[in-house]
């Protein structure tokens, strides 16, 4: 298996001169500005030669930022050239990570070509806020073009999913309904881990802001190695990043306390990793919460599998995003939300719970809930009244339920 490296280099040799130039693009309102290296000095009022680098190799023609990403829109101007290193720097000019895409990122003559860089990937750039410049470097090994932008700009579309467990109500199969005391939520970055947890029961409510484990570097989640202390330092959910983006096959593998192996294939979904910002899965622990700290009552496998909800969100480079369930179980109700705008705001999900119960489990679009899996449901495989779709309002009835969002 074939997995993109980062390492740390000593830097690039400068090119003899750099013109500045600021593009103007409109991206959710936020102002972008781009800097290209030159081979030669330019004189007054050559801004428009700016895309002519280094005897005319590679213009990058924008730059967008969003919420852990980068999406670079790059192009030869003459010949083709294969970019098989991606630098990130910080403002101050240090060196966050080396990207070497696998396969390698051909541009071709008058193809705009996406390159989409998932900041997660690089674990000094995760959560970076403030400026970053991408350096785009070619086999031959000399700097082609480069470009910076603002990781602090407003999002392009968000990478923020919302998981919300129905407790209490009832253990019956194809229960819909939703007691808005008895309810945990959390809101993840699938691209930076960073969650938002609330829990309302008992006359209580407990909040907590964390991280989550995100794994980029493995496609395997050993939980019979770990302590119960370990595998609640995990957070509520554990994010498994697809290397490839969904341009080959993969899997997840999460093995659980007694040793069990719990394998969920994903296959390929585009013949070219540009098109997918990121791809990722979510594991979700359903009995995660700030006061169920492990305990000699709670026993040894206590969160024992972290696969009470296992859900592949890929976000594609045109702002649609695709949502599968690939396993759900549990007597708990589970909502899952997602938008390419944002969820709505975190303390307004009661409110959202409120409004499903009282508009028969119905909800319009922005409200950001995607599908339901009610009360006792196991998937798979799925039956009648396993996965609701409050925004159709009907039961989903195909395998695997795949949902698209955009």
């Amino acid at each position: 298996m074939v997995m993109p490296s980062y390492r740390r280099l000593a830097g690039l040799s400068s090119t003899t001169a750099v013109a500045i130039i600021t593009l103007i693009a409109v991206v959710s309102g936020v102002m972008i500005y781009m800097w290209v290296s030159k081979g030669v000095e330019q004189q007054a009022g050559e801004a428009s030669e700016t895309g002519r680098i280094i005897s005319g190799a590679v213009k990058i023609d924008a730059i967008q930022a969003g919420p852990g990403y980068v999406l670079v829109y790059a192009r030869s101007l003459g010949g083709t050239y294969t970019v098989d290193h991606v630098y990130l720097y910080d403002s101050a000019g240090r060196l966050l990570g080396e990207l070497e895409p696998q396969p390698p990122i051909l541009l071709r003559p008058g193809e705009p070509t996406v390159i989409a860089i998932p900041l997660l990937l690089v674990e000094e750039a995760r959560g970076y806020q403030g400026r970053v410049r991408v350096v785009l470097s070619t086999r031959a090994g000399k700097l082609s073009a480069w470009g910076t932008v603002d990781l602090t700009a407003a999002a392009t579309y968000s990478t923020v999913v919302g998981l919300l467990a129905g407790r209490d109500v009832s253990c019956r199969l194809g229960d819909r309904r939703v007691d808005v005391n008895q309810i945990h939520w959390l809101y993840v970055d699938v691209a930076t881990g960073r969650y938002s947890f609330r829990y309302i029961g008992g006359g209580s409510v407990q909040s907590l802001e964390g991280t989550a484990r995100v794994i980029a570097d493995s496609n395997v989640l050993d939980l019979s190695k770990m302590t119960p202390e370990e595998r609640y330092s995990l957070g509520p959910v554990v994010v498994i990043v697809n290397p490839y983006r969904a341009a080959r096959d993969y899997e997840v593998t999460v093995i659980d306390t007694y040793g069990g192996r719990h394998t969920f294939p994903l296959p390929r979904l585009v013949d070219d990793p540009a098109k997918v910002v990121i791809d990722v899965v979510v594991l979700w622990e359903d009995l995660w919460t700030p006061a169920n700290r492990p305990s000699p009552q709670r026993g040894k496998n206590y969160l024992d599998n972290y696969i009470d909800h296992v859900i592949r969100v890929t976000v594609f480079t045109n702002s649609t995003a695709r949502i599968e369930v690939l396993h759900a179980s549990g007597c708990f109700l589970h909502m899952f939300m997602y938008s390419p705008r944002g969820l709505p705001s975190f303390d307004s999900v009661p409110d959202i719970v409120e409004e499903y119960m009282a508009s028969s489990y119905r909800l319009p679009r922005d409200r950001g809930v995607v599908y339901v899996k009610s009360h006792r449901a196991a998937v798979p495989p799925l039956e009648d009244r396993d996965i609701w779709d409050p925004v159709e309002g009907r039961w989903v009835m195909s395998w695997p339920p795949v949902f698209t969002v955009g």
